[in-house]
């Protein structure tokens, strides 16, 4: 992980615990809500480069991925684990942004 996308992991661990976003299951955004993929599309990308990624989808696009590090290192399943978490787990955003740490400091001593 770059330290670039280590200090986007950062700032996606510090908005979930910020309580500026409601939490929201099933798509990256619902209403005013947000899922952790869609706290982490919205500090990285608001405007999704022409795309309207609010629109339905469930996955952010892979240019926020990549920003974040996430299926750079651990795999092609970080997002579809982060996305269980939030939807069929119901973790909190306290508990995903323990996750995010986690995965960031990891890498760090890798």
């Amino acid at each position: 992980m770059t330290k670039a996308q280590a200090q986007v992991m950062k700032q996606w661990a510090k908005a979930l615990r910020s309580g500026d976003y409601k939490q929201a299951r099933g798509q990256l955004k619902k209403g005013v809500g947000y899922c952790c993929l869609g706290v982490l599309c919205d500090i990285v990308d608001r405007k999704g480069h022409g795309k309207d990624w609010f629109n339905g989808d469930m996955y952010p696009p892979d240019n926020v991925k990549h920003r974040a590090g996430l299926n750079v290192v651990f795999g092609v399943n970080d997002v579809d684990e982060l996305a269980d978490l939030n939807d069929h787990h119901k973790a909190t955003f306290e508990e995903i942004a323990d996750v995010v740490d986690w995965i960031r400091m990891s890498d760090a001593k890798a």
